[in-house]
């Protein structure tokens, strides 16, 4: 058993859920290797993985939380029909500002007419 594809094979390992590493068997197609690699990971102190999957599991309590909050909070809907009031202004003006152009253009030009003709 080579050394460095041991402790790749221990690095890759040592972060998968305890049901995988189980099913690394030479009967589910894995080598020798692979399967006391697993083992030695089951069998070994997890710390780092069971702190990734706390730390997974705080940021998801976390995430639910804020969006709790957010839909829960008075002001939401409020807040939300503001926006939305702003985003329809902002439209009206560049439609606005669009039309008064092109008014602009035709307006110069049929004076521009109406001078020639003087």
């Amino acid at each position: 058993m080579g050394k460095s594809n041991y402790d790749s094979l221990y690095d890759q390992y040592k972060m998968k859920d305890e049901e995988f590493l189980k099913s690394i068997t030479v009967d589910n197609g894995y080598t020798e290797e692979a399967e006391q690699v697993a083992k030695d990971v089951l069998s070994s102190d997890r710390k780092e993985y069971k702190e990734r999957q706390r730390q997974a599991e705080e940021r998801e309590r976390f995430e639910e939380k804020m969006l709790q909050d957010r839909v829960n909070n008075p002001l939401y809907e409020d807040i939300h029909q503001m926006a939305t009031d702003i985003h329809f202004i902002k439209n009206l003006i560049i439609v606005s500002l669009v039309i008064a152009a092109i008014a602009g253009i035709f307006i110069g030009m049929k004076i521009s007419d109406i001078v020639s003709l003087l």
